[in-house]
Order: structure tokens, then C-alpha cells, then sequence
């Protein structure tokens, strides 16, 4: 699963992964100067929870839970969150900052 740190220094959001042999770590983007360490930070945690919700989601099909067409089942549920990949891919190519609302 893919986890997200900030470094203060350089201002970038990481995504890194563990491979068995050590980890592997790429840039994802570098914020502005102005963000705050305080900010980055809650950023790279907020990111790593939400990979953790997708990475759960899509390795645990709705179909193993029951019957997903059964409102407020638990695969009904698991089936609405794969359904919201699509919003989100949407959302994060357009995002909105607190300064642009």
C-alpha cells in the first residue's frame, strides 16, 4: 500500500511503498513555499488514510461480503466506494485550494 510523508525541506509530497528489499519512494508534487510544514504534514497523512481506504476497497471485492444490491449491507457499501474511484480521479485532477475555495 502506498504511503505519503512530506519533506519540509524541499517542500515535496512522497509516495513511498515497501518492496521486501527496502522501500521505494517517488516525488508526487512539490508545494509552494507558503503551504507550512503543518499543512504538508496533514496532507501526506490524510493521502496515506485514503490509500488505505482505496487499497481495502479494491482488494476485498464487494461480492465477498454478500449481496451488494441489499441497501446498507456491507457490500452494498464496499460496492458505492469502488463506484467513487470515478469521482475522485475527477476530483483530484481539479482540485480546489483553501486560498481558491
Amino acid at each position: 500500500m502506498t504511503r505519503f510523508a512530506f519533506d519540509p525541506q524541499d517542500q515535496r509530497l512522497i509516495a513511498t511503498w515497501g518492496t521486501g528489499q527496502g522501500d521505494r519512494a517517488a516525488t508526487v508534487t512539490i508545494l509552494t513555499q507558503d503551504t507550512g510544514d503543518a499543512h504538508g504534514l496533514v496532507l501526506a497523512h490524510a493521502m496515506t488514510i485514503l490509500a488505505d481506504c482505496l487499497w481495502r476497497a479494491y482488494t476485498k471485492p464487494a461480492a465477498d461480503l454478500g449481496d451488494g444490491e441489499d441497501h446498507n449491507s456491507p457490500a452494498w457499501h464496499r460496492a458505492q466506494t469502488r463506484e467513487s474511484y470515478a469521482r475522485s480521479r475527477r476530483r483530484s485532477r481539479s482540485p480546489t485550494s483553501p486560498s481558491t475555495g
